[in-house]
């Protein structure tokens, strides 16, 4: 009787793992998604978040970074986004067209090729710098910190770890 409950909590949680995979929807695609990551946005000196997180189509070896940033005005994201990695090196990726504002919140994705994912799989993402334009033209860093208070923050983001898990 002991091992029937154990099977049946087993199943439980296996399900409710596969259910609770994010998505992020794009047109008619829908992305299986990493860890959803919070930047501390060094232009709002650690009041505000940037949302990052990484989508994967299907077997598809590429990608898209999904960018969002609350902010009560709507703005525009630039074309290019840059990512520096904690090795130095330096990923340059550009946008997809595909922008939005929803409930104060102004999202943006970002093409991920084949050899982008494997340059973070190796190492971590230590900050992106990002610009936009709208009621202000701003071009503004995000740190790989996990934001705990106005003056706190922890240990970073392993991003490694969640894009290794997706591709």
């Amino acid at each position: 009787m002991k091992g029937f409950k154990l099977s049946i909590m087993l199943m439980f949680f296996l399900t409710g793992s596969t259910i609770a995979q994010g998505l992020i929807y794009e047109g008619n695609k829908s992305y299986n998604t990493s860890d959803t990551w919070e930047f501390m946005d060094n232009c709002e000196k650690g009041f505000a978040k940037v949302k990052i997180t990484l989508g994967r189509y299907k077997n598809d070896t590429s990608g898209i970074l999904l960018m969002e940033i609350w902010k009560p005005f709507k703005m525009r994201f630039s074309d290019e986004l840059t990512i520096y990695l904690e090795n130095g090196e330096i990923i340059r990726i550009y946008s997809n067209g595909n922008r939005d504002y929803v409930d104060d919140s102004n999202m943006g994705t970002y093409t991920l090729t084949a050899k982008n994912i494997e340059e973070l799989r190796l190492t971590k993402i230590k900050t992106i710098r990002y610009s936009y334009t709208g009621e202000f033209n701003k071009t503004c860093t995000a740190s790989n910190e996990k934001l705990i208070s106005f003056i706190e923050t922890e240990k970073d983001y392993d991003t490694i770890k969640s894009i290794k898990n997706l591709w």
